[in-house]
């Protein structure tokens, strides 16, 4: 638990909303009382949080944060934004992703150079804390033997100066401890020293672990209600960003209303576009405005409404970021329930359904949306106390699972989080596990149903099945983040006729896709099957990508009989060379795939092993999979092995992959590192499939 006040964590007074980057790397929270931002480190192995800083409403040049109330990260990662209700405003901070992601070790030095007149620069070595703070002594400054010697602190107050360098600076003379120690004190530490203050920049010269040295946040700018033409934010409790990351929208209670923005993605920067108001231009349904969505696919616009008990649904002009009113579903209307105080609403991610937290009604309620119009269709409710459900007391929040396949509610009223998971029947399909790269030796499993023409969606990192008839064409969609480089695959069994083709097709714009990339058959040292394509594309812009699977048109008489398929989407991170005796250390998550590269003499006799949980990290968390490639005897590059769980004494966990093999050609060869992607596959003692953690590559 991080408390505020505890250590060095500031900014979680009156905390009310809290999010996580989509790199994993940091946690932010707003909080109300203390009108305030505060930045953790997230250790992406065990999920600990680093307290990093604090962004404080006037502090610094800071303003916008007035009774904070949400904060949300940009879906590129380069911005954060949060909502005012006192200040009636949205705050724009720009953010430093290279910050550390873990600051559990400090440097062991600190090379200190004296601002003030004490004579206190030069070298601090770490020695222990204090008051829970990191200290570190000087033991040839001050006065040894009469007078303390210095000390160096790791204040909450830091902040850091153009150069990157800290500057510690209390925030008033009896903080000095907190700042930069006392210096020529008599008696005991601290016990009995004069006011007075001075500061101290600070650079690191050794680090035992990894430290921040840059802003985690920088303030950018405020947009305010009434200032500048804006309007819309009287009361502002929600902000949230497109998912092609072009447009900002708030809903605010006071003024009934949802505010949308336009986004520059390099500065972060807005600009006011328009105000969608309650009982203006027809719009109904957000009065007392709490809360704002936009679905996964961009296309429609969810905001709810306090007073109203209701949801108000728009079309979204992915252009222009302009909103059109469509319906309004209002608590008791028809047979809709559980709006009654509606604070909260999300998507699901295959945009499929819509669902709602209401305070005082204590319940979730479930909407099966269309995916054209957008409008909503009621399907029933889940409530505190009815049919066994449990933590949902004044529900406030509602929230769904990376994967889809749960959903999470916050009850204030019981000091729980109500926990569901998905019908599959109703909501969004659960996916299949991913497959190996190993064909399988098994007959051909029964065909599936044939995927309806309305595009199924595919999860990242998770393998869907279908079966493809000789005229048939799948359609798939998946969301994605632009820089991301991935590998969409189809795989075909050994024996089965089928051959596979597949298009890539990017984010739609004004009813309109443009195709970006196609394959009939893959690289060998990438597929199993000659006949199976792979794509390896880096997406261009964030946004919901399409994958068409259909029968190669160029090959006819393989398509004749159809057959099964696997459709995976993957995302493929290039690390480097590595070097021969010098292992590596990585994270590895359950939708990726890692490379690395080195220079492989013929006739050499190498060893290559994936420990899992790397020294440092804790217990293995990971089951992972490895291949060689490189060229074979012919020259042409292929796989050349691979290897998911080492026999015994080759390696010390169970689930270690190992690979002993001789050169066959002089040249480049690579690694692949992922996680384990099929069960029983009994090529060692077992296997843990969706696995993440860390790995040792040798």
């Amino acid at each position: 638990m991080k408390k505020n006040g505890v250590g060095e964590v500031r900014g979680l007074d009156g905390v009310k909303s809290v999010t996580v980057s989509l790199d994993g790397k940091h946690v932010y929270t707003a909080a109300e009382n203390e009108s305030a931002v505060a930045v953790f480190s997230r250790n992406s192995s065990t999920g600990a949080l680093t307290h990093v800083e604090m962004k404080q409403d006037g502090v610094g040049g800071v303003d916008g944060l007035g009774g904070a109330q949400s904060v949300t990260v940009s879906p590129d990662g380069n911005h954060v934004y949060a909502a005012s209700d006192y200040d009636h405003a949205i705050a724009v901070f720009s953010r430093n992703s290279s910050t550390s992601t873990d600051t559990s070790q400090y440097p062991d030095i600190l090379t200190v150079v004296d601002l003030g007149t004490r004579g206190y620069g030069g070298s601090y070595d770490i020695n222990g804390s204090y008051s829970g703070q990191p200290m570190w002594t000087n033991f040839s400054c001050g006065n040894p033997g009469k007078y303390e010697h210095c000390h160096i602190f790791l204040s909450p107050a830091k902040v850091v100066s153009s150069t990157g360098t800290w500057v510690i600076q209390p925030v008033t003379p009896t903080d000095e401890w907190n700042a930069g120690g006392y210096f020529d004190c008599p008696g005991l530490p601290w016990g009995s020293c004069s006011p007075g203050w001075e500061f101290a920049e600070i650079t690191v010269s050794k680090a035992s672990g990894e430290q921040s040295l840059t802003e985690a946040l920088t303030y950018v700018e405020m947009k305010k209600d009434g200032v500048g033409g804006v309007d819309g934010l009287d009361g502002a409790k929600l902000v949230t960003v497109s998912p092609d990351g072009n447009h900002v929208y708030a809903a605010a209670e006071n003024d009934d209303a949802v505010a949308v923005f336009s986004r520059n993605s390099s500065t972060g920067a807005l600009t006011y576009v328009e105000m969608k108001k309650d009982g203006v231009g027809g719009v109904d349904g957000l009065d007392g405005a709490q809360s704002v969505t936009v679905s996964p696919d961009g296309n429609h616009v969810y905001a709810t409404s306090y007073n109203e008990n209701a949801i108000a649904v728009f079309s979204r002009n992915s252009s222009t970021g302009k909103l059109t009113y469509v319906e309004m579903k209002k608590n008791g209307v028809g047979e809709v329930r559980g709006l009654d105080e509606v604070k909260s609403v999300i998507v699901s991610l295959d945009g499929k359904h819509v669902y709602t937290a209401a305070e005082n009604e204590s319940a979730i309620a479930v909407f099966s949306r269309n995916l054209s119009t957008g409008e909503l269709t009621y399907v029933e409710m889940k409530q505190d106390g009815v049919g066994g459900v449990d933590g949902l007391d004044n529900a406030l929040s509602i929230t769904v699972s990376p994967d889809g396949k749960h959903v999470y509610s916050a009850g204030q009223g019981d000091d729980a989080v109500a926990v569901f998971s998905m019908n599959s029947s109703t909501s969004i399909p659960t996916p299949t596990p991913t497959p190996t790269p190993t064909p399988s030796p098994t007959p051909s499993p029964t065909p599936t149903p044939t995927p309806s023409p309305e595009p199924e969606y595919l999860y990242v990192g998770s393998t869907v099945e279908g079966y493809l008839a000789a005229t048939d064409k799948h359609y798939w969609d998946f969301l994605i983040m632009e820089g991301q480089r991935i590998f969409v695959e189809a795989e075909t069994d050994w024996g089965v006729s089928l051959d596979t083709y597949l298009e890539l097709w990017g984010p739609e714009e004004e009813g309109t896709r443009v195709l970006l990339a196609s394959n009939d058959n893959g690289p060998l040292a990438e597929v199993d099957n000659s006949r199976d394509p792979l794509i390896d594309f880096e997406i261009l812009e964030t946004g919901t990508h399409r994958v068409m699977v259909g029968p190669n048109p160029d090959m006819p008489s393989y398509s004749d009989n159809g057959g099964n398929y696997k459709l995976s989407v993957v995302v493929v991170e290039d690390h480097g060379y590595l070097e021969m005796g010098t292992p590596v250390d990585e994270y590895l998550l359950t939708f990726e795939k890692h490379y690395w590269h080195f220079n492989g003499v013929a006739g050499q006799y190498i060893v290559i092993e994936a420990v899992s949980g790397a020294p440092g990290f804790g217990a293995a968390q990971l089951d992972t999979y490895i291949e060689l490639h490189g060229p074979g005897w012919d020259g042409a590059r292929q796989l050349l092995t691979r290897n998911d769980d080492g026999i015994m004494f080759d390696v010390s966990y169970e689930f270690d992959s190992f690979i002993d093999f001789e050169i066959l050609e002089t040249g480049p060869h690579t690694v692949m590192v992922s996680p384990t992607l099929v069960e029983n596959k009994n090529d060692g003692w077992g296997d843990k499939t969706g696995r993440r953690g860390t790995y040792r590559l040798s």
